[in-house]
Order: C-alpha cells, then sequence, then structure tokens
C-alpha cells in the first residue's frame, strides 16, 4: 500500500470510529427521554389510580431519571476522548 492509501484509510477509519460515539450518544439520550416519559406516566397513573406503593415508584423513577442524567455525562465525558 502506498503512504496516500493509508492516509485515506486512517480518514475512513477515524470517520466511522466518531459515528459509532455519535450514534452511542444518540442511543443514551433516546434512552433519557425514555426516563422522562416513564416519570410522566407514572405522575398521570398515580392521578388516576393510588397505591400504598405510589412514593415507592416515583422514588424508583426519579432514581431511574437521575441515574440514566449520570450515564449521558459520564457517556459523553469517555466518548470526548
Amino acid at each position: 500500500m502506498t503512504p496516500a492509501m493509508n492516509i485515506y484509510l486512517d480518514k475512513i477509519i477515524n470517520l466511522s470510529v466518531y459515528g459509532g460515539k455519535i450514534f452511542i450518544l444518540f442511543i443514551m439520550v433516546l434512552y433519557f427521554i425514555f426516563a422522562f416519559i416513564l416519570i410522566r406516566r407514572l405522575k398521570i397513573m398515580n392521578q388516576n389510580f393510588s397505591t400504598p406503593y405510589s412514593s415507592a415508584f416515583n422514588l424508583a423513577a426519579k432514581i431511574h431519571f437521575f441515574a440514566s442524567l449520570l450515564v449521558i455525562i459520564l457517556t459523553f465525558l469517555s466518548l470526548k476522548r
């Protein structure tokens, strides 16, 4: 292989790695949106149908939401390199 081909191949590999990082971050943002929708659905459900465990469900949903936010931040920081 010639040096020009090696440079071209390196650019293609770097572009695909960068695209993979963007894809992973996109999937994490979709998961964060899912966690937000889960909180909203639980709020609506608890307004219509109350159970003794509603506060536990709300706490679990909020922990899930903030954990997904933390994972997105950590993913962004690790993919930044």
